[in-house]
């Protein structure tokens, strides 16, 4: 039986001591002689994929193969059991909470079989990170003109899972005077901030954009992009009023506030024939009267005697600008209307007067308007004005000419809502009113006699009306101006009449003479990107010099003679020559008083009429021109250098 059994084959059962390891940490069971570790996972963007790898492995350190591994973890952290593969190692993938900490744990466990005892590991420590962004716009456009408008459009994106983040709050740094506000993402990350406006002086600003960052997500910040503000063609918008004298402004408010006192006031501008019709030609010509030819305004003169082939609107029509004519264009139109002259793209112009019962051709269709208070004709020329801001091309020129201040019958014609509220205005008397000895004057002077009370009354009533009609005037500047908006940074705005007027100076009253009061008109000009502040000018500027100037703003160079010179160079402070006289004539063979041309300085005026009387002021002293010193032997190398200055000027 022994034998028997010592002959029965013994079976060697071996205790077989199962290990489970996963690579990382370390530990041993209490009840089994094993070793467990894990291998810790750092750094995993939030709920992106995690894998974990381990191998479980027996006391002898051999891999135990189809062995099942279970998972438990902290959080949201879940993942799948998983068989081991042939040498007892495994892996494992899972998604990462969905939440930034550090502290997330997973533990593996093997239940065990037959063979092998149950183990787990210790508990991995792994922690979730934020998710990096790209934050990215443009600029529309990148290179703009002063004070125009541009967008930001942009888009923030998870730089992980490549999608946009919603709901995110975007900030923005910028060179001054630019400010843009903060803005938020929309569903797909994306933003826009549009009409932004461009700063109104030339150079290159930088904007950046800023994320500021979140539990989710790490701060980022955008590369920064530039805005060029460049010169580039400006807008034109000029206001001429009719026999307005150099400083009615007393009923004005919003040109003195919105364009003088944020411009330039040329305090010595001069027309060189003040007279509507030669003035208004030259005005759009740049030319003297005596080179244009319109000498008069009435026949064989006037409108039809104009050559309006090579004007300013002719010329910037050609360079893309969209030109208006709105008001009065010159006397005598009635006879040529309703035509619309060369370069004009929107013409809404009077056949005659402009205040009641009066025509408009409106792009070449005669229009009436009675005498209602909705047909005055400030008003009426206003709204087309508004409207064709609203609705041109850019660049546009504009020409904004009411009959305003000019005699109706016999009165300037004030608006229904203005009349009564001049009435207990009074007028200044200069010295030069109803002059007392005009005895060194020219005879057409001397035979007007002293001004009678009737006649003073007359002219008090003349100046309460044409200040009280520039109301109007001054409500429609307000209406010009305020359509316009941002646009009047890059928009060139000149305000000037197109004579002065006399109101009892010298006892004369209307204009055509050469006296200061009826050759002296406003000029305020308004340019931002060059003119920052109010400033007073006492340059010598002529009526001449605004066709010249608009012209080179615009990049034009006249293709026709001008007798003018540009101010632009003024207006940029830049140092350049001016002249230091001006030429003025009166050429009309149709009026009452001579012909006379003259040459006006700074301290000097000097008259030649052709009766062979002359004049000669000393403006140093006698600023009204009360005392003629023609005939004073002081001034002789003054009246031999002013005739020879008269000379050459009436050859150009």
């Amino acid at each position: 039986m022994l034998n028997k059994i010592k002959n029965f084959p013994v079976l060697l059962i071996p205790v077989v001591l199962c290990v489970f390891v996963v690579f990382g940490f370390s530990s041993v069971s209490a009840d089994t002689p094993t070793t467990l570790s894990l291998q810790p996972v750092n750094n995993v963007p939030w709920s992106q994929s995690v894998t974990i790898t381990g191998s479980l492995i027996n006391n002898t350190g051999s891999g135990l193969a189809g062995k099942q591994v279970t998972f438990t973890g902290t959080g949201s952290t879940s993942f799948l059991s998983v068989v081991t593969n042939s040498t007892g190692g495994f892996s494992v993938t899972g998604t990462a909470p969905s939440t930034v900490a550090n502290g997330w744990t997973v533990q593996a466990h093997f239940a065990g079989d037959s063979f092998c005892t149950s183990s787990e590991s210790n508990a991995i420590l792994y922690n979730t990170i934020k998710h990096k962004t790209n934050l990215g716009f443009s600029i529309t456009p990148a290179k703009t003109s002063p004070s125009s408008h541009f967008k930001i459009v942009g888009t923030i994106i998870d730089s992980i899972t490549k999608a946009g983040i919603s709901s995110q709050k975007i900030s923005f740094s910028a060179t001054s005077p630019i400010i843009v506000n903060k803005t938020t993402t929309n569903s797909s990350g994306k933003f826009a901030i549009t009409d932004l406006m461009a700063p109104n002086i030339f150079g290159n600003y930088t904007i950046q954009a800023s994320f500021s960052g979140n539990s989710s997500y790490e701060k980022s910040f955008s590369s920064k992009k530039t805005l060029t503000v460049s010169e580039s063609k400006p807008n034109f918008i000029v206001i001429m009023t009719d026999d307005q004298r150099w400083n009615d402004f007393v009923s004005m408010p919003s040109v003195k506030s919105r364009i003088a006192d944020q411009g330039i006031n040329f305090t010595n501008f001069f027309i060189s024939y003040p007279l509507c019709c030669p003035s208004r030609a030259t005005f759009l010509t740049g030319l003297y009267a005596h080179n244009h030819g319109v000498l008069s305004n009435s026949p064989p003169f006037g409108a039809k005697s104009f050559n309006d082939t090579s004007t300013l609107a002719v010329w910037l029509k050609q360079k893309g600008y969209t030109t208006s004519l709105i008001g009065k264009y010159m006397n005598g139109y009635d006879e040529i209307a309703p035509k619309v002259p060369p370069g004009w793209n929107d013409w809404h112009v009077f056949y005659f007067g402009g205040y009641y019962n009066y025509s408009l051709s409106e792009n070449g269709v005669k229009h009436y308007f009675g005498n209602k208070a909705d047909d005055y004709g400030t008003d009426v020329i206003k709204d087309r004005a508004m409207k064709f801001i609203k609705t041109a091309n850019r660049p546009f020129f504009l020409e904004f000419t009411p009959y305003a201040p000019h005699n109706g019958n016999p009165y300037p014609v004030v608006a229904p809502r203005h009349i009564g509220t001049c009435d207990n205005l009074t007028s200044t008397k200069e010295p030069s009113y109803n002059e007392t000895d005009v005895s060194d004057k020219p005879a057409f002077v001397k035979k007007q006699k002293p001004l009678r009370q009737s006649d003073a009354d007359v002219l008090d009533s003349d100046y309460k009306t044409r200040i009280c009609s520039l109301k109007a005037v001054d409500e429609a500047v307000a209406g010009i101006l305020d359509t316009l908006g941002p646009e009047i940074n890059n928009t060139m705005i000149i305000y000037m009449t197109d004579n002065g007027y006399m109101l009892g100076e010298h006892r004369l009253a209307g204009k055509i003479v050469l006296y200061d009061e009826s050759i002296r008109s406003p000029l305020l000009v308004r340019y931002p990107p060059f003119i920052s502040d109010h400033q007073v000018n006492d340059k010598l500027i002529s009526n001449i010099d605004l066709a010249p100037t608009i012209a080179s703003l615009a990049g034009i160079t006249p293709p026709t003679k001008v007798d003018g010179m540009s101010f632009v160079p003024m207006i940029k402070n830049e140092n350049s020559t001016w002249r230091d006289g001006v030429l003025l004539e009166n050429l009309d063979p149709n009026g009452t008083i001579p012909t006379m041309y003259g040459v006006r300085t700074i301290d000097f005026k000097y008259l030649e009429l052709d009766t062979g009387e002359k004049e000669l002021y000393d403006l140093r002293i006698d600023p009204y021109e009360l005392d003629n010193k023609i005939n004073d032997t002081t001034y002789t190398d003054i009246i031999n250098d002013l005739t020879m200055k008269l000379a050459a000027l009436k050859q150009e």
